[in-house]
């Protein structure tokens, strides 16, 4: 298992960094994924906020899967496990 800390070189959300989310999203409803689906931002990152909302405006109802939102601080840890 690893770790993952969260700097002040991942605390934004230029569209480089976060571009894909609303397609990656609408691809798992479409292909009907079930398993929760964890997005995880830095807070204060207005524009991954912005894309979630919108996704979630529109499709909310017609989720296949669960979803959560974890907004984390600078030197929070996320464990990654395969």
């Amino acid at each position: 298992m690893r770790t993952r800390e969260l700097s002040d070189k991942n605390d934004h959300g230029h569209f480089d960094h976060c571009g894909g989310l609303y397609t990656f999203l609408g691809f798992l409803r479409m292909l009907g994924h079930r398993q929760v689906v964890s997005v995880y931002s830095p807070e204060g990152s207005n524009e991954i906020q912005a894309i979630i909302e919108s996704f979630l405006s529109v499709y909310k109802p017609s989720l296949p899967f669960p979803f959560e939102e974890l907004r984390l601080s600078h030197g929070d840890r996320v464990k990654i496990t395969d």
